[in-house]
């Protein structure tokens, strides 16, 4: 992983936010509003997701990060089409069963990232950590998202006050967090966080 500077493609047209001034409003926005009233009448179920996977969302996700994992870095191209990831989570929160989900940002070309299969979805899949020891056996972020604190249930909140344990790209510097380690025996190349990356085998940052 390594940080990534949004700003180098412009939002995609589908997405762009609305603005009273605009004559017709994009897919992402007219989206958000019909969801902003279907939650304001107590009706989670007719909340709608579609704007985020426009073609011109996936091409945009592609410039930016020229064709790789937001998370991995694999060529995401090799094994299967991109998913297009939601880095707050829309429908649900895997460590709040009563949060609804960041719905209102679904749309929002902030909260996207394109991610490989793997990164993305949770999969059964045994991992090896330092020394060969059994590290995890379930991957995939999906509806993860833990935080410090409380998660932000309100659309109207001011998001950047909640403070996130997951790293984003294209908020965060991943050099700050993320280690090598190469362990020689038997030979495994892990990326850690630093704190349990701190080993005379390491052999750098992720810059």
């Amino acid at each position: 992983m390594r940080r990534v500077d949004r700003r180098g493609v412009e939002v995609p047209a589908s997405l762009v936010p609305q603005s009273p001034g605009r004559r017709r409003q994009s897919k992402g926005a007219t989206e958000l509003a019909r969801n902003l009233l279907a939650f304001s009448e107590g009706r989670p179920k007719d909340l709608t997701f579609a704007a985020y996977s426009e073609d011109s969302v996936k091409a945009g996700l592609h410039a930016l990060f020229h064709g790789k994992c937001a998370y991995c870095e694999s060529f995401y191209d090799a094994t299967a089409p991109v998913d297009v990831e939601h880095f707050r989570p829309k429908g649900r929160v895997a460590e709040d069963e009563a949060h609804p989900g960041y719905w209102w940002l679904a749309a929002d070309w902030d909260n996207l990232l394109p991610s490989c299969i793997d990164c993305n979805r949770r999969r059964r899949q045994r991992l090896a950590g330092p020394g060969g020891a059994p590290m995890a056996d379930s991957t995939g972020k999906a509806d993860q998202f833990p935080v410090v604190g409380a998660h932000l249930a309100d659309h109207a909140a001011d998001i950047g006050v909640e403070r996130p344990l997951l790293i984003d790209p294209c908020r965060d510097n991943p050099a700050r967090h993320l280690g090598f380690l190469v362990d020689a025996d038997p030979l495994l190349a892990l990326v850690l966080p630093l704190d349990a990356a701190e080993a005379p085998q390491r052999s750098g940052c992720m810059g």
